[in-house]
């Protein structure tokens, strides 16, 4: 299991989203859109939400953000071994098998809570696993000449 960031998106924490760099990690904005982090503006959240909590900031603590397999289940909602054993399930879903053997992602769950001592809810589904070469389309000499760079 590997926790991302409690990343809670509001005046608090900006962040330039739509950077060139390569994405990372998918997450869900305060109206449930969805948004992709590159590398460093992963690491910018991860570092603002350190700090955050290491200042006794409670809204910190009051999202987390996931990555583990999903339960084999034919219902909904789906769940995650992040909840507990699988019970019912037939075990997990197979991890995705990626080109030239690179690891994939499993899939990201989120959880919450309304308070700091609050109990957390379930953690829900947000995205599929993915693999590294499919978080981004692959650019082509043609795409880069339709968009020009304007000296600066």
């Amino acid at each position: 299991m590997r926790i991302l960031a409690a990343v809670t998106i509001c005046a608090d924490v900006a962040l330039g989203f739509g950077s060139s760099a390569v994405a990372l990690d998918v997450g869900t904005g305060t109206n449930g859109s969805s948004y992709q982090l590159s590398a460093r503006e992963w690491q910018a959240a991860v570092a603002a939400h350190a700090a955050a909590s290491a200042a006794g900031d409670p809204v910190a603590v009051l999202v987390e953000y996931a990555r583990d397999v999903q339960c084999n289940v034919t219902t909904v909602p789906l769940t995650t071994v992040l909840n507990g054993p699988c019970g019912g399930a037939d075990g997990f879903v197979a991890p995705l098998v990626c080109q030239d053997g690179a690891s994939a992602l499993e899939p990201l769950w989120t959880r919450t809570r309304t308070a700091a001592g609050a109990p957390w809810t379930a953690w829900t589904y947000v995205a599929t696993g993915a693999c590294p070469q499919d978080l981004l389309p692959a650019f082509t000499t043609a795409d880069f000449q339709r968009r020009p760079l304007t000296p600066t």
